[in-house]
């Protein structure tokens, strides 16, 4: 699984890409373990915010808080 570390990791990924954030990335107790697909400029939540057990359903650009993350599937 390739590894990404920095929001630009994310942009380079073809759309359709699912990664997985790491238990410890840098808001583990909203993120950690969370699976995301990228859409265009943003990424989207596939799993429920874990705070609040809400789905987004709305991409969101690229930001850090999710990151450090592996791929696990290519769009």
């Amino acid at each position: 699984m390739t590894a990404l570390r920095e929001p630009r990791d994310i942009a380079k990924l073809p759309d359709g890409t699912i990664f997985q954030s790491d238990l410890n990335c840098l808001w583990d107790r909203r993120h950690g373990g969370r699976r995301w697909v990228k859409r265009g400029g943003g990424v989207q939540a596939i799993d429920p915010d874990r705070l609040t057990g809400v789905f987004e359903s709305v991409p969101i650009a690229y930001f850090k808080d999710p990151l450090p993350a592996k791929v696990v599937s290519y769009g």
